[in-house]
């Protein structure tokens, strides 16, 4: 995780492009790591709630995780990019957040009550054009 860390680093010392784009990719994955750690053990298996899609992905996170610190470690600059641009992880860091508050609530309070919850929250914080609709 260490060498994860690093991408807020490089982006604090170098306040260029490639150093915000290496932060906001580490905790892209930091965040989906949080995530499918969260749902690991649940019973159900769907790539919706492991993958946050609808296909399952290449790589787990903690395979992601492997192949960027291998990179970092082994493999020239230029190759870094490359590799995280093309990683087959969540890129917007948003949706796992999302995922990771979505989890906390379903784990702590019963279906109705989270159910509730959930749609509230996603009303607020959604943007206007793409409303939760009510089951009927």
């Amino acid at each position: 995780m260490a060498t994860l860390a690093v991408g807020s680093a490089f982006m604090h010392q170098t306040y260029t492009f490639v150093g915000a784009r290496f932060d906001n990719l580490m905790i892209s994955i930091i965040s989906y790591l949080g995530h499918q750690m969260m749902v690991q053990n649940l019973p159900v298996k769907s790539p919706m709630i492991t993958e946050l899609q609808k296909e399952w992905r290449s790589m787990n996170s903690s395979q992601v995780v492997a192949n960027i610190t291998n990179t970092i470690a082994t493999q020239p600059v230029p190759e870094w990019g490359r590799v995280m641009d093309q990683g087959d992880f969540p890129h917007d860091y948003f949706t796992n957040f999302g995922a990771i508050v979505a989890n906390f609530v379903c784990f702590m309070f019963p279906s109705h009550i989270a159910s509730y919850l959930l749609k509230f929250l996603a009303n607020v914080m959604l943007p206007a054009e793409t409303p939760v609709a009510e089951k009927k």
